[in-house]
């Protein structure tokens, strides 16, 4: 048996241990045990649908709730509910009620039986929602219900993951707003994302956040000279710094190393605390180093500028018989240079979309490095970097919004604190 119940698990936690009035679900439904709940029946593999997750149904039975009515407080039993653990709130819903005659009057916020003078419920209008439970002692703590949320209804790591389900303009959020072309090729160069009707991808001119991050000057878009014949033949190096002088991210990273493939656009990073010889040198040793075990390739050109402490990494590449080409201006190295811009502008409207304070431009850097390479780019047919390097498409399922609330098993709590929520709260 399946139910269907519409209302979308988007409720503020303050609505965890509160009963909603739902006119679009046919199902009540709980996530406690409390009000005087009375089992019926298992739930014999039964879901309630809420959006586009099904939820097992743990059990139904009877609750009875406090309400006000205009003579008082009144109880109303609600019978055939299905409990669900971690429901993110409990529904009273309304087609159900209305085979006894109760109907509802959203202009005078009551439930009226049969004449429209009977009123048997006073509700209270909040935050959109109709609430019809009365008695604040009668409900159950709202930070225990908020940990069991945290961490009920676990997939299987062998059940696979759904699709997402986007419209063009949500992926453009996703996606760190990158371009409109970009997102319409999306859904045939990774797997795990299904583009649906909605408002498409705007242009940058009419979306706030590109304007304020992709606003730039012009570099050189002539081609290479002598272009790449495979995956990681020739390399660019640049390094790119993430905050003013004087300013560090959280952990202390001041600078990006970037590097970028010219054959399959695909990018590689590391942010680091500073650029001494000691640390460029050692990333640039991992980043050989990851090429060769990892992609199977071997670097045979390299373009970079000159930095000061590029010196030792310039000894590593004669010894290793690496070919390098360094260069004297921005813009006679605009692959590079369009590159970095890229992972800037999409860090940036990263950053501004969720807004996240600065301190946290290194992990935002690191994610749009991660959506770019499984963004489709025109100059490799409009496939996806990712799919260049490993030969399959990448899977995108996976992916949330940067700035979604999480919530994470708070591990260092005292043994002896049983009744202290579960769930640290934060933003991916």
């Amino acid at each position: 048996m399946s139910t269907d119940c519409t209302n979308k698990q988007t409720i503020k936690p303050s609505l965890i241990n509160r009963w909603i009035l739902d006119p679009g679900s046919n199902t009540h439904v709980t996530n406690t045990r409390a009000y005087g709940w009375k089992k019926r029946a298992d739930g014999k593999g039964e879901v309630v649908k809420a959006g586009n997750q099904e939820l097992q149904i743990q059990e139904w039975g009877d609750v009875v709730l406090l309400t006000d009515t205009p003579t008082g407080t009144q109880q109303i039993e609600l019978t055939y509910v299905a409990y669900v653990p971690g429901f993110l709130t409990n529904v009273v819903g309304l087609s159900r009620c209305r085979s006894v005659g109760i109907h509802f009057d959203s202009g005078r916020d009551c439930l009226y039986q049969r004449r429209w003078n009977n009123v048997i419920s006073k509700l209270q209008y909040m935050g959109g929602h109709w609430l019809i439970d009365s008695d604040s002692m009668e409900r159950p703590d709202a930070d225990s219900l908020l940990a069991a949320s945290a961490h009920a209804h676990k997939k299987p790591s062998y059940e696979p993951r759904k699709q997402l389900q986007l419209t063009p303009e949500e992926a453009h959020i996703m996606w760190g707003h990158a371009g409109r072309q970009a997102i319409d090729h999306l859904p045939r160069s990774v797997d795990g994302l299904q583009l649906v009707d909605g408002d498409p991808a705007p242009k940058w001119k009419n979306c706030e956040i590109c304007i304020q991050s992709k606003l730039t000057k012009l570099v050189s878009r002539r081609p290479p000279r002598e272009p790449a014949t495979r995956p990681f033949e020739r390399i660019s190096i640049d390094l790119v710094q993430l905050l003013e002088r004087g300013e560090h991210c959280y952990n202390g990273d001041q600078y990006l190393f970037h590097m970028v493939d010219q054959d399959t656009k695909w990018h590689e990073g590391s942010c680091i605390p500073d650029k001494t010889k000691a640390t460029l040198t050692r990333v640039f040793k991992r980043l050989l180093a990851k090429i060769e075990r990892q992609y199977d390739s071997q670097v045979v050109t390299i373009r970079l500028d000159m930095e000061a402490g590029y010196v030792e990494l310039l000894e590593i590449c004669r010894d290793l018989g690496i070919a390098l080409e360094p260069r004297a201006t921005e813009a006679q190295n605009g692959g590079i240079e369009r590159a970095g811009k890229s992972i800037v502008i999409r860090c940036r409207a990263i950053r501004l979309h969720a807004g996240l304070p600065k301190e946290y431009a290194n992990e935002c850097v690191m994610s749009a490095i991660y959506l770019l390479n499984r963004t489709p780019v025109e100059a490799i047919d409009w496939r996806c970097p990712y799919t260049k390097v490993k030969g399959v498409k990448p899977s995108v399922a996976h992916l949330e919004v940067i700035g979604a609330r999480a919530y994470v098993l708070n591990e260092k709590l005292p043994r002896g604190a049983k009744l202290d929520s579960r769930a640290l709260i934060g933003h991916l």
